[in-house]
């Protein structure tokens, strides 16, 4: 394929950035297109040779010669790219517009983790330009490894307000067939069952989880309890028992109510009630439900645990707002 892309680009007198597509099917590959630019994969390179192809094409339109000649250039590695986008997989995967209320990607690692962004936390995808969130890119010693860093990265990548494909592309990391190189064009529509589950719709855990709702709910409980000791220090008397934000009662159940609206459209609240129990867990009535629960926090962040099982998730806070 190299020989044929360069035969191509000598057969016209092309002079600057390019690249040749071809489409494979087993042993035989056919010519389909050349662009006459770099792709969006071209990081990918980029990671296995060591080289910086933008700097390249810059050179060369500016009139120098290539850095280096193509019979130097070595591959060292695997590199795989996977492209974060603001899309629904579940709905044929049409665009997602909105805000961006929460964004976080993985730290990134000279030679090894590469995000190529240009939004923020707090920017809106409209639907005027290209959905395209991120490009992560990461390196390995060997494609097995590059798919083990590969799938730590998306498990880092964290988006909230919109939908977007990080589920499914965290399924593709995982996916047998995928490790095993066995795949093509039609390999998302032939393990669709595996890849894109209803029940793991993004659309529908936060209706059907209850760990996402007593996520949401310990979180509250957690900032009230912090403002209230914070409240209760600046005053004069820190230790008055009315600085105690406990929900107790008198010749009563204590308890707190609080209410949740969805995302998504959805105007109708969901109250929850919290009864604090002697021993700092919470007793939590969700839609699903009455729970035992409690919220630790380690390193990785909040660590909730409902019914004695413990769940890792991330609750991004907007404002007065959680996603």
């Amino acid at each position: 394929m190299g020989e044929a892309a360069v035969a191509v680009a000598r057969a016209v007198g092309y002079v600057g950035a390019g690249t040749v597509e071809f489409i494979a099917e087993g042993e035989a590959f056919y010519f389909m297109e050349m662009n006459t630019r770099l792709q969006v994969e071209h990081p990918v390179t980029e990671m296995v040779t060591g080289q910086d192809l933008v700097e390249w094409q810059l050179r060369v339109a500016a009139g120098e010669p290539l850095p280096l000649a193509g019979d130097r250039l070595a591959i060292h590695g695997h590199a795989v790219e996977a492209r974060i986008y603001a899309e629904d997989p579940w709905r044929d995967f049409l665009p997602s517009t909105g805000t961006l209320a929460h964004l976080r990607q993985p730290r990134e690692v000279p030679g090894r983790v590469r995000v190529d962004t240009g939004v923020r936390e707090g920017d809106v995808i409209t639907s005027h330009y290209d959905p395209m969130l991120a490009k992560l890119i990461v390196w390995g010693e060997n494609r097995a490894t590059a798919l083990r860093h590969l799938g730590v990265a998306l498990a880092k990548h964290e988006v909230a307000g919109l939908r977007t494909n990080l589920d499914l592309l965290r399924a593709i990391a995982e996916h047998p067939a995928f490790a095993a190189a066995r795949f093509d064009t039609g390999f998302i529509a032939r393990h669709a069952a595996e890849l894109l589950p209803p029940t793991t719709s993004e659309r529908g855990a936060a209706a059907d989880d209850p760990a996402i709702w007593a996520a949401a709910a310990l979180t509250m409980l957690h900032d009230r309890r912090t403002m209230a000791e914070a409240a209760a220090g600046a005053s004069g008397d820190p230790w008055s028992p009315w600085a105690n934000a406990d929900a107790w009662r008198m010749n009563g159940d204590g308890y707190q109510d609080l209410r949740f609206r969805r995302s998504g459209g959805d105007a109708t609240p969901v109250m929850l009630r919290a009864h604090p129990l002697p021993d700092g867990r919470f007793r939590l009535g969700l839609p699903s439900g009455s729970v035992l629960a409690s919220l630790a926090e380690d390193a990785a962040g909040p660590l909730p645990e409902l019914d004695g099982v413990s769940r890792r998730l991330s609750v991004a806070r907007r404002g007065a707002a959680r996603s």
